[in-house]
């Protein structure tokens, strides 16, 4: 697994991956979200959609998840894929 969850957290879930540069570990933080809600390996690829946070450092990485989870939420994608 590119990932592992944390549970000695105050939050709702933690996880945690290792990344070379900024655009892999979004990648990963993204794909590792949608994993913990369902199986990304089972999810068919069937349309693409762009998430876009406008938070500086450090809190790019949190409104990208949170942008990420409001799509699932309101349109039910769950990504398996991430450029």
């Amino acid at each position: 697994m590119f990932y592992e969850t944390v549970d000695d957290i105050t939050a709702d879930a933690g996880i945690r991956v290792r990344a070379t540069n900024l655009r892999e570990l979004v990648c990963k933080v993204l794909l590792a979200t949608f994993n913990e809600i369902t199986d990304i390996d089972r999810v068919r690829e069937r349309e693409v959609r762009e998430v876009e946070a406008d938070g500086g450092m450090p809190f790019v990485l949190a409104d990208l998840i949170n942008a990420a989870l409001l799509i699932h939420g309101s349109d039910g994608f769950v990504a398996c894929r991430c450029e």
